[in-house]
């Protein structure tokens, strides 16, 4: 697979919604088949109920990419030698 050199300005980033997530089918990854199994069998659902956040980037209105943000609450002691 050739690789091409993306122009920033023809990147779109979409969170993945109700509208886009039909595009999640779309997608193969070269470089890991366990984040394209990801994307494909968990992101949404765990969207919805609050895990985490994943954007698509699109290029050219072609799903080329995406990011996964997720939630964790950490408790912070502030008192703790370093």
């Amino acid at each position: 697979m050739e690789k091409i050199k993306l122009n920033p300005k023809e990147i779109d980033l979409e969170l993945l919604n109700e509208n886009n997530k039909n595009h999640v089918d779309t997608f193969s990854s070269t470089a890991c088949r366990e984040l394209e199994k990801f994307l494909k069998e968990n992101a949404w659902n765990e969207q919805v109920i609050g895990f985490s956040k994943t954007y698509l980037f699109f290029h050219r209105g072609i799903l080329a990419g995406y990011a996964t943000i997720l939630m964790n609450i950490q408790k912070i002691d502030y008192g703790r030698q370093h």
